[in-house]
């Protein structure tokens, strides 16, 4: 059984729990959709992503051997080697403009977060308050901006980068 699979799985039994838990259309359901869904969709479609891409850009160096075996005419070649080139180039700048594999790696990571917080939190509380309630969604939502304050640090490190290669 693949890991999506067992995911999948594990993600209905604990909607199941939560539900029971806290009645029906219990209260943890919308931040549960809201955040832990969310980040486990982004993680899969950057994984698939990066994987693409990645196996692409490592096609094309193997096609350049291939076009030297088969071919005799140096201006077919030449041709060949220079699309798959750029084609490889073009690939790589893809993937790292999207940074792909940050972003499966951060919203993978926020994913399991939220899913132990959620987890722990059930398990703490069997008939939880108003303030309880309050403050987990508060660490819900504390976690979601950190996770968005990793990007905007990111993109601070890379705009100094780009400053001092300009400057």
């Amino acid at each position: 059984m693949n890991t999506t699979k067992i995911e999948n799985k594990y993600i209905k039994l604990q909607k199941e729990t939560l539900t029971n838990r806290c009645g029906t259309g219990g209260f943890i359901n919308k931040q549960y959709e809201n955040y832990i869904d969310w980040f486990r969709r982004a993680a899969e479609h950057s994984k698939f992503m990066y994987r693409f891409f990645s196996v692409l850009a490592m096609l094309c160096p193997a096609f350049i051997i291939v076009f030297n075996e088969l071919t005799n005419d140096t201006t077919v070649w030449k041709l060949a080697v220079t699309i798959t080139s750029a084609i490889a180039a073009f690939l790589t700048a893809v993937i790292q403009f999207y940074r792909w594999l940050d972003r499966w790696t951060m919203y993978r990571n926020t994913s399991e977060e939220l899913k132990n917080t959620c987890t722990a939190f059930l398990v703490e509380h069997e008939n939880p308050t108003e303030k309880e309630k309050m403050d987990f969604f508060k660490s819900m939502n504390d976690i979601a901006k950190r996770q968005h304050g990793k990007w905007e640090d990111i993109q601070d490190e890379q705009n100094k980068r780009d400053q001092k290669q300009l400057g």
